[in-house]
């Protein structure tokens, strides 16, 4: 038959896991159309099979996309908690546009957000509790590298810093210290 990332699963009505994902998000998005008055056409859905988080929205490709492996284990708790979560960030990205803080940071789950939760009649919430020792992880390949201070302290920083290092860009311990080097 197959892994369950190359077979759709059949639940006991007859519909597939994508069709009640589907059906779902249909739900959330005619529940926004009558709170606000207005039409949202059905996001695109886009499944992906690495990872921990349960799901994304990305809000110009007015797309919702959820994490396979953990959707099959928990569809009812994605129906009524994942679902709802990413549908209402494309809703309130439409209804009130992308917010920001005073410092420029993106307010992601901020008090509108929480408000068209609550229409939806779900927790306001941000992180699931599932079980993700079943999903594959993405592996990062992380290589320190040693740097040190003239003052005699050391320490380990990313292939990203370290290159900065050496194209000149200076970092210091402190103030007081000169810039660190790489050992």
């Amino acid at each position: 038959m197959g892994t369950s990332q190359q077979r759709e699963t059949i639940m006991k009505n007859g519909q597939s896991v994508k069709q009640v994902v589907e059906q779902t998000v249909q739900h959330y998005i005619s529940m926004a159309e009558k709170q606000h008055g207005r039409t949202f056409n059905m996001p695109t859905i886009e499944y992906f099979h690495k990872g921990r988080k349960g799901g994304h929205a990305n809000l110009t490709r007015w797309m919702v996309g959820f994490n396979a492996g953990l959707l099959e284990d928990n569809l009812q708790r994605y129906m009524v908690r994942t679902i709802p979560h990413e549908v209402a960030h494309l809703v309130v990205y439409a209804v009130h546009g992308q917010e920001f803080t005073r410092g420029g940071k993106r307010i992601i789950h901020g008090d509108k957000f929480k408000a068209q939760m609550r229409a939806f009649g779900c927790e306001t919430t941000r992180c699931h509790t599932m079980d993700t020792s079943k999903v594959r992880q993405k592996k990062r390949k992380t290589t320190k590298h040693p740097v040190k201070c003239a003052c005699g302290w050391t320490a380990s920083v990313g292939k990203i810093r370290a290159n900065k290092i050496l194209r000149g860009v200076e970092y210091r311990h402190s103030a007081r210290c000169p810039p660190i080097t790489l050992i």
